[in-house]
């Protein structure tokens, strides 16, 4: 019998009474080599910042031979997780989370390499939205004064692809998976945009919604300790996290993703850019 393997694979190895792992598997091609190498990397470069968030990466190969890319990862069992499960989860899962998504541990700040990249990353991803969304996008740069919130943000590496389907729940943590887009991004935030958008399934309203309702929930917010280490006002969330989807857009554009997130992408865009026309800073 011939087996036909079709990659890219995931494999979750378990053994009875013993460990597991994932194993991720490609066919041999620069854009694969680099994407799975950057996650082996990021994994054994951040892991040890935040133990228990982040699976341990145990081996990475280039099998020439067979035109192979092969990387193994700490299996760790976990169940899948909604956005509430996240914002009303108890201190000791909620703060390493924080923790992670204020970055302050990886900060860049102040360096002017990245600054000057990460702003011509920006300013690609403007140029490359739809046309009647890049005017909207540039109107609200000018009202809202972008270029002074891009200025103070600071340079953190981010996961790059925190959507809430690379968190699961695991006995004593969260956990954090897919590293293959991490540091495509280095503006803070990001990470924090991309987890509660994917969350909220991209329905602008919804997000309005849990940004208002963690507002109010003084002592036990999630999202208020995070802008703070972030460094911005409040006030400015909702600017924050329009500026980070046109990255967004520009990154699921550039890697092919489908035609289903890029539109969801583009709606939320069009549906918070018009807010924020209409609504201005409060």
């Amino acid at each position: 019998m011939n087996i036909h393997i079709k990659y890219p694979l995931l494999i979750h190895v378990i053994f009875a009474d013993g460990p597991s792992f994932f194993v991720k598997m490609a066919e041999k091609s620069d854009d694969i080599e680099k994407r799975l190498h950057k996650e082996y990397v990021a994994i054994s470069h951040v892991a040890h910042f935040y133990p228990g968030l982040i699976p341990q990466a145990l081996h990475y190969q280039v099998d020439k031979k067979q035109n192979r890319v092969l990387l193994v990862i700490e299996g760790i069992e976990h169940s899948a997780v909604l956005l509430t499960d996240i914002l009303q989860a108890k201190p000791e899962f909620r703060q390493p989370l924080q923790h992670f998504l204020g970055g302050n541990d990886r900060s860049h700040l102040g360096n002017q390499y990245y600054c000057e990249k990460q702003f011509a990353f920006y300013q690609q991803s403007v140029a490359g939205l739809p046309e009647d969304l890049q005017r909207n996008i540039q109107k609200v740069s000018m009202q809202q004064q972008w270029d002074e919130m891009i200025r103070k943000l600071p340079m953190i590496a981010q996961h790059g692809d925190l959507t809430i389907n690379n968190i699961g729940l695991a006995k004593k943590s969260f956990i954090l998976f897919d590293w293959e887009d991490y540091a495509a991004v280095q503006y803070a935030g990001f990470d924090l945009t991309t987890l509660l958008v994917s969350g909220c399934q991209f329905n602008f309203r919804l997000l309005l919604s849990i940004i208002e309702q963690d507002r109010k929930t003084e002592d036990v917010s999630f999202i208020k300790p995070i802008v703070s280490c972030i460094g911005i006002p409040e006030s400015r969330l909702v600017d924050l996290i329009l500026f980070h989807l046109v990255l967004f857009y520009k990154l699921k554009s550039q890697h092919g993703y489908s035609i289903s997130i890029i539109d969801r992408t583009k709606r939320i865009i069009t549906d918070l850019a018009d807010y924020v026309l209409k609504n201005g800073r409060k």
